[in-house]
């Protein structure tokens, strides 16, 4: 997303309940490079908060989360965030969130930055700018994602269409639509040999697989993406407009109580459920992580 170029992106909270992550987050805890400074910043920072956790990203920055919650809050270090090395090198507390819009920087990783001196002020910042990641900015942050599976099927059924092609006819097929009238009455015509009619059948199979998959790709997408609010699940559910090849048209998410989903968006939920994340299931839609999922078609059942 063009508007997103410039974010900070903050970390989807899934990513550090992994094995890896949690070894990560142990290891830099009890790293001997971590000062004394940082550990204090976010011992205060999570005081201020309340019901915030952490996830040590390195030795001297850590990302601000809520456990129910789709993306990180935000993040917070101490260390020296130079960006011209002939300035004087000193260590600083730092906060960076989405809430954060520092006009001295149009781009960059310092764009969506505070930095100070005084642990007092950096809190200050924190409690000021670490905030939930609303449900439009995790849809604009996950979307490209979930398409991109979707269009690579696109393309894997692209492919099987023009091998079959070059077999039929010796030419590589790329760039053609197979929408001419050649095509159109070459798909009705029976020849002599068994083995060239088996080779049309094949590709006309792939052909229509091509198609079938852009017209459903052309269907309104759904993002779904569950978080815990005081105790109660809740869905935060948008309708995008997507197609292959074009950029996606996104509205912005209304929330109910995840019970109360239509019906064939939980049926979809449930089947993505079941397959690992980062999938796409052909017709039913993408699952990211344990909490966004996008679903495709069915919106008329």
């Amino acid at each position: 997303m063009t508007d997103m170029y410039n974010m900070y992106k903050p970390d989807l909270v899934s990513e550090y309940i992994t094995p890896r992550a949690r070894e990560t987050h142990e290891y830099y805890e009890q790293s001997s490079y971590r000062g004394k400074e940082l550990t204090a910043f976010i011992e205060a920072v999570c005081a201020e908060l309340g019901g915030v956790s952490y996830h040590n990203k390195n030795h001297d920055t850590a990302a601000i989360y809520r456990p129910g919650d789709i993306h990180a809050m935000g993040e917070i270090g101490f260390k020296d965030i130079r960006i011209k090395v002939s300035d004087p090198a000193v260590d600083q507390y730092y906060v960076r969130s989405n809430t954060v819009g520092n006009p001295k920087y149009k781009s960059g990783w310092r764009r969506n930055m505070l930095s100070t001196k005084s642990i007092k002020a950096a809190v200050k910042y924190a409690v000021e700018h670490i905030k939930p990641t609303t449900a439009l900015t995790s849809l604009k942050l996950t979307i490209d994602a979930a398409v991109q599976p979707i269009e690579g099927d696109i393309t894997e059924l692209n492919s099987t269409a023009r091998t079959h092609f070059r077999k039929l006819t010796g030419e590589a097929g790329y760039g053609n639509s197979y929408k001419t009238m050649l095509f159109r009455e070459l798909r009705n015509i029976t020849f002599l040999s068994p083995e060239l009619n088996h080779t049309i059948a094949e590709f006309y199979t792939a052909v229509d697989q091509v198609q079938a998959a852009k017209d459903l790709y052309s269907s309104p997408v759904h993002f779904v993406g569950l978080s815990d609010n005081y105790g109660q699940l809740v869905a935060d559910i948008a309708k995008c407009k997507v197609g292959y090849g074009i950029a996606p048209e996104l509205t912005t998410p209304t929330r109910m109580p995840a019970t109360e989903l239509p019906e064939w968006i939980q049926g979809r939920i449930a089947v993505l459920q079941m397959v690992a994340p980062e999938t796409y299931v052909r017709g039913v839609g993408v699952r990211l992580d344990d909490k966004v999922f996008y679903t495709i078609g069915g919106e008329n059942e």
